[in-house]
């Protein structure tokens, strides 16, 4: 789930969580802004060191094998200053003429990429074992051990300047090369089961040894590795005796090789359709077939002058009975498109560990938690099995959680789930996200996932973090391999069939958001698109109905004691030292303050904004430019000495109770949706009302107060048949109406105490969902075609083109997750890193169903 089902933005003020990199949108990023992206959210994140004490840490020496004494003289042949390619040659040569790594090869692949890489992107050269030596000089991420990057120039091409305190080096040149080699490592990590990963940049007659994990990167200082080979040459050979595990691959993740029985086990499963889907698709085809031979029966009665014969017609019952089939296939479907050849198949092992409290358990590595176990697992520890392919969601990126979530086969059962692997914050009192999850489901939450086993993966955590200073300007987090496994399987909140069915979805999720802070006081802080989920279920008539499941609580936290608000002192600040949530669905509140203490309203505005995001894209609405108006509302930000805030469509938003725009001939409209008929639609209800009470909760909590025109809506309309309800009732509600137009700043009135109290709690919200769900007269067709497909192309930020010289952008516009389920957005890990920074709308990651 999260993983943001990642399913499905992190840096300094600024950083994003591999959530926001890779978030909702319908266009990939090119690859120079994706590089860019990369290097923002790695900015901080470097620990420089000797050459010789990052050997003694990373790469020990074997004590069984004596290591040979390398000659000065190894690299004599290389001269800096020229081509790459004549560079990385003469440096292959060396290598190979000295044997430097046994029983492994180093192989050159600048000019041809992994084949079933959509971005392209060629490294330059990389280590291999000799038994996966890729063919024909391409690279391969999923079997490369070591990376290369050969640069021409000493100076000019050094991604870091050690010369500087803060260690990266800032001309565009040599912030580009940094951002290359960082989206090298996050391929890597992607599509291998690792903990960390070693690059090699060689730049003229000086090279680096880099280290990469989910903290951030140890960095070597530079090197002369024609004069003092001795550096390259130790780690080359060290590492080549090391064990795999040493070498940085996770043991708990074994490769399935085809013909085994794991191998044919996913592929029959994949292939296993429902009984009651095979027979529908039969008398679905027998249909298709008939109606084409009435078809040809009609075109020679007309020439005969004959009564034609009519097509069978599919009846609404058997529409929705395919429908409803395809929904409780759509594991299998998802886990059928999984198994591509581009990917290897895994089985991977979860240790299920029960909350420190729970019978039987002790406290996880780093991370005790105090929530007591529902008792629906069993005590103490046991392993469980899981197969997958390629993820479902993944989310790019080094530093962060590194989220990625898999329709999974259950060894056990033979069952598919969702298995979430990721680096979770390993800190004392952030709770590991299956334990908040039983914690809620002892005490009574609805609408939440349901946990079948979870656990840290022993003795996976990262170190970068133990070289940090602790008072440095961006200090690093510990983060501990973790792996979560859900029951459900939930579809993307973009797959909702119309308008009031997203409401009734997202008021269920607002019920499950209610049950944890009522029942068990914790807040979720990361409501957004990727983390609202669809299931569908039958209900008490047969009917299949979707209801809403709020996922990924791994950012969730226990709310704090109030205080008074001139008791500053002993406010609680964030625990963690960046924004928290996805940046396009946080409240505006928390965009301009970094270490804001999320509260309930905060939550309250992101489901307002969950709700217009989707009601944009897939409803009809009055606004002549869908694409650059989410660009500006959701993606907007304003940077202040360096720090990036909330954008000023958001922001006008909140302060003003409206949502307008001047149109080309200076006047002024207001965002109002509307069935295909032009009659109003009841989401305006729901907007219209919302929008003053969040205007009154500002007036009353910022410092300065701005006045403008909110909507006037018309609630006398004629829809057609309601699907919240199965009756026909005419609503009665009213929006609130204003039509002020104050130029003084005012004091806040009763009115806008009285307005503002209604986000204190869930209770009004809930009602004016069911409220608006059960009493208005909804249309039953206003979904359209995704509004952004095909015309998103924003820009949150102001960007420098980039051009990578190794030609990496063969067709940089093509969307990379072709290969997945749903073609638009998908949400995010995760929104998984706690840092955020402004991202593109369209960046959004949706995972699947479940996460």
């Amino acid at each position: 789930m999260s993983g943001n089902q990642k399913h499905g933005p992190d840096s300094k003020n600024n950083a994003a969580s591999t959530r926001n990199i890779n978030a909702h949108t319908s266009q990939t990023p090119k690859v120079a802004l994706l590089r860019r992206d990369l290097r923002e959210a790695m900015s901080g994140k470097y620990v420089k060191m000797d050459p010789q004490k990052f050997l003694n840490k990373f790469v020990e020496a074997p004590i069984a094998t004596k290591e040979p004494t390398w000659k000065k003289t190894i690299f004599n042949k290389v001269v800096g200053g020229v081509k790459e390619a004549d560079l990385c040659e003469s440096v292959l040569k060396a290598i190979d003429k000295a044997n430097i790594c046994p029983g492994h090869k180093v192989i050159s692949t600048p000019d041809r990429a992994d084949p079933h890489d959509d971005s392209r992107q060629k490294v330059d050269g990389g280590l291999y074992p000799e038994e996966r030596v890729p063919v024909d000089n391409r690279n391969s991420w999923a079997d490369q051990l070591v990376s290369f990057e050969w640069k021409r120039e000493d100076v000019a091409d050094d991604p870091f300047d050690d010369s500087s305190a803060e260690f990266e080096a800032t001309s565009e040149k040599r912030q580009k090369n940094r951002g290359q080699i960082i989206s090298y490592a996050s391929e890597v990590l992607l599509r291998q089961h690792r903990c960390f990963h070693f690059t090699i940049v060689i730049f003229g007659v000086y090279a680096r040894i880099i280290r990469w994990d989910r903290s951030g990167a140890i960095v070597t200082e530079k090197f002369n590795y024609k004069a003092q080979p001795r550096y390259l040459c130790r780690f080359l050979w060290r590492f080549c005796q090391l064990s795999p595990e040493k070498q940085g691959l996770d043991l708990t993740a074994v490769r399935i090789e085809e013909g085994s029985d794991e191998w044919n086990l996913m592929d029959t499963i994949a292939a296993t359709k429902s009984d009651e889907l095979i027979a529908l698709e039969k008398a679905r085809l027998e249909k298709m077939t008939k109606n084409s031979k009435t078809t040809k029966r009609r075109t020679r009665s007309k020439k005969q002058k004959e009564t034609p014969q009519e097509e069978e017609q599919e009846t609404p019952q058997e529409k929705q009975a395919w429908l409803d089939a395809q929904h409780a296939d759509f594991a299998r479907q998802c886990f059928e498109e999984s198994l591509t050849s581009d990917w290897p198949r895994w089985r991977l092992t979860v240790c299920d560990e029960p909350a420190a409290d729970a019978p039987g358990g002790d406290p996880p590595n780093g991370g005790a938690s105090d929530c007591s176990s529902s008792g629906a697992r069993p005590s103490g520890k046991t392993s469980r099995d899981f197969l997958v392919c390629k993820p479902y969601f993944k989310a790019p990126g080094v530093a962060g959680r590194g989220t990625r979530g898999y329709i999974a086969i259950d060894c056990e059962t033979h069952e598919l789930v969702f298995l979430k692997d990721a680096w979770r914050v390993d800190l004392d009192d952030i709770k590991r996200e299956g334990d908040v999850l039983e914690h809620l489901a002892s005490k009574g939450a609805q609408n939440i996932p349901t946990v079948l086993c979870h656990g840290d993966v022993r003795g996976q955590c990262t170190v970068t973090y133990k070289f940090k200073n602790i008072e440095a300007a961006h200090p690093m987090k510990k983060h501990a391999h973790y792996r979560l496994v859900e029951k459900e399987v939930g579809c993307p909140l973009s797959d909702f069939e119309n308008g009031c069915c997203l409401l009734r979805i997202l008021r269920d999720c607002l019920f499950a958001h209610r049950d944890a802070v009522e029942k068990a006081n914790i807040l979720h802080r990361d409501i957004s698109a990727g983390n609202i989920l669809v299931i569908y279920k039958k209900d008490s008539d047969g009917d299949v109905i979707p209801y809403g499941l709020l996922n990924d609580w791994e950012l969730s936290k226990e709310l704090p004691t109030p205080m008074p608000d001139s008791d500053t002192s002993q406010r609680p600040s964030a625990r963690q030292p960046d924004r928290t949530g996805t940046w396009q669905f946080m409240s505006a509140a928390s965009l301009n303050d970094a270490t804001k203490q999320m509260i309930v309203q905060d939550d309250l505005e992101s489901f307002l904004y969950v709700l217009l995001y989707f009601a944009l894209r897939f409803l009809p609405n009055n606004h002549p430019d869908v694409p650059g108006f989410m660009r500006e509302f959701f993606d907007g930000a304003r940077d202040i000495n360096g720090v990036y805030q909330c954008g000023r469509a958001k922001m006008d938003a909140m302060y003003q109770g409206t949502i307008r725009w001047v149109e080309l001939d200076g006047t002024t409209s207001h965002l109002h949706f509307k069935d295909k008929s032009a009659k109003k639609h009841p989401l305006d209800v729901v907007i219209l009302e919302l929008l003053p009470w969040f205007k009154a909760y500002y007036k009353l909590t910022t410092k300065f107060n701005i006045h403008g025109v909110a909507l006037i809506t018309d609630p006398s309309q004629g829809f057609e048949r309601n699907p919240w309800t199965k009756g026909k009732r005419h609503m009665n509600r009213e929006a609130a109406q204003t039509n002020q137009t104050d130029t003084d700043v005012k004091a806040p009135t009763d009115e806008d105490a009285e307005l503002a109290a209604k986000l204190s709690s869930h209770d009004e919200m809930c009602k004016l969902f069911d409220d608006v769900g059960s009493e208005c007269i909804w249309p039953t067709i206003d979904k359209t075609s995704d509004q952004l497909l095909g015309s998103f192309h924003s820009e949150a930020l102001p960007v420098v083109p980039e051009c990578p010289e190794d030609a990496d952008q063969a067709n940089p516009d093509a969307d990379s997750r072709k290969h997945q389920k749903t073609p638009e957005p998908v949400p995010d890990d995760e929104p998984s890193e706690a840092k955020v920074v402004p991202r593109r709308a369209g960046d959004m990651t949706l995972r699947p169903r479940k996460k």
